[in-house]
């Protein structure tokens, strides 16, 4: 029998009881609304290092290109390459710094709706 089927014929047994479903179906909706902010935000993040990773691998594109171009010797292509790693360094800097500022806003945000999961 479920706890709303059962009556104690006792008032305070009974508001006791109906307290507790109340906080039991706050706690679920808070705990289904977690799960699937999670899961976005997962999903989120999977974006973000992906998008890292891309640029880190376009800045170690450009570092063998130099690197290629010092060995052929010509100095234009050594300047053109030296201006292609430095951009594709800026690139991922900018990249690493939004992707880590992003990825705090979404661990800070799991941590309060665990605090509210705590409280409930």
């Amino acid at each position: 029998m479920a706890d709303d089927d059962q009556r104690a014929d006792r008032p305070e047994v009974d508001a006791l009881r109906e307290r507790h479903r109340q906080a039991r179906g706050a706690l679920d909706a808070v705990i289904v609304v977690t799960e699937a902010e999670n899961t976005i935000a997962s999903a989120r993040q999977a974006e973000l290092v992906a998008t890292q990773q891309a640029a880190w691998r376009r800045w170690v594109a450009a570092k063998g290109l130099l690197t290629k171009a010092r060995k052929d010797g010509s100095a234009d292509t050594i300047a053109a390459a030296r201006r292609r790693v430095d951009a594709a360094s800026a690139e991922f800097d900018r990249t690493a710094a939004a992707v880590l500022a992003e990825m705090q806003q979404h661990n800070r945000a799991r941590l309060d709706r665990l605090d509210q999961v705590l409280d409930t």
